[in-house]
């Protein structure tokens, strides 16, 4: 009976690590976000994304040239 209760505690665990650790997607920030839809802004001009409300996508990953108006 106890050796039942340790398999079954064992499988619950593993169980539960293969869900939490197995669909895992790529966290997209804020910062990241923004600086996607001032790209998308600047290359539609104006008619989708957002403008650069903030003044902050000069520190995108990316790079500047890539995020500010052409």
């Amino acid at each position: 009976m106890r050796n039942n209760a340790l398999l079954l505690s064992a499988a619950l665990l593993a169980l539960g690590l293969a869900l939490t650790l197995g669909d895992k997607q790529p966290d997209t920030s804020q910062e990241q976000l923004h600086c996607e839809m001032v790209q998308i802004w600047n290359e539609t001009n104006g008619e989708y994304g957002w403008p650069d409300y903030n003044n902050t996508a000069g520190s995108c990953r990316r790079g500047v040239r890539d995020y500010l108006p052409r």
